[in-house]
């Protein structure tokens, strides 16, 4: 039964959820049923082809605010019903870097300096399980999910190198910056970081998603071999 107690109240913050885009037959962004308890806040919606909101029951108890919504196809829905109320679910273009939905490495999640996912962002419970961040959504200036995702393993990410390293809620964050010169025979790959350790890899193709490790250093500095054929490095800081 769906009234069967205990009833679970789960609640989700910072989700970041792109659409198939365009117009056509495709999925509303929210659909809460009967008995629904939980809570979705500080999360950005865009590119769906349905609706913000529907509701498969008249009334539920859930709760919906503090999101971005945006560029999908259908109608607001029951936005504006007490539970999910118009003026903390604004349509608002959240500025993400670049929306792409092909195997190209084109898409970057992460907002712009002037978005508005750093506005009337909600605290959540302090539960020791969810974290405070002063965003919308679930990126900031770290891409967290480059090299283990099946969104950078299938291309769709933009490259690691341009990509800004540290962790995705406690800052300090920083930008490694790689230069290559050749030697002779070698490469001589130099970064700027302020990492206290760095790891270099490399692959043959831009579309295997397997990276070698060539070696892990404490300098900003590590000359290799130059090998027949093509050959991409990648240097990261842990």
């Amino acid at each position: 039964m769906l009234s069967a107690q205990p009833l679970g109240e789960p609640q989700l913050y910072n989700v970041t959820l792109i659409g198939q885009g365009g117009e056509g037959s495709g999925s509303d962004v929210l659909n809460t049923r009967s008995e629904y308890y939980g809570q979705i806040h500080n999360s950005v919606f865009l590119g769906f082809q349905g609706k913000d909101i529907t509701s498969s029951v008249a009334n539920n108890s859930g709760v919906v605010s503090h999101n971005l919504f945006w560029d999908n196809a259908g109608d607001r829905g029951i936005v504006g019903v007490t539970n999910a109320p118009a003026e903390l679910n604004p349509e608002a273009d959240p500025m993400l870097m670049a929306i792409d939905r092909g195997q190209n490495q084109l898409l970057d999640p992460r907002p712009l300096a002037a978005s508005p996912v750093f506005s009337e962002v909600l605290t959540p419970p302090a539960n020791g399980h969810l974290k405070s961040v002063a965003y919308k959504g679930a990126f900031n200036e770290a891409l967290w999910c480059q090299d283990w995702t099946a969104l950078a393993d299938n291309q769709h990410l933009v490259l690691a190198s341009k990509v800004i390293v540290g962790d995705p809620i406690t800052p300090p964050l920083s930008t490694i910056t790689v230069t290559a010169t050749r030697d002779g025979a070698n490469l001589v790959l130099t970064w700027t970081g302020s990492s206290a350790s760095y790891t270099v890899r490399r692959k043959s193709s831009v579309t295997d998603p397997a990276w070698a490790v060539v070696a892990s250093t404490t300098a900003a500095t590590l000359t290799v071999p130059i090998e027949a054929g093509v050959a991409f490095y990648q240097v990261i800081a842990p």
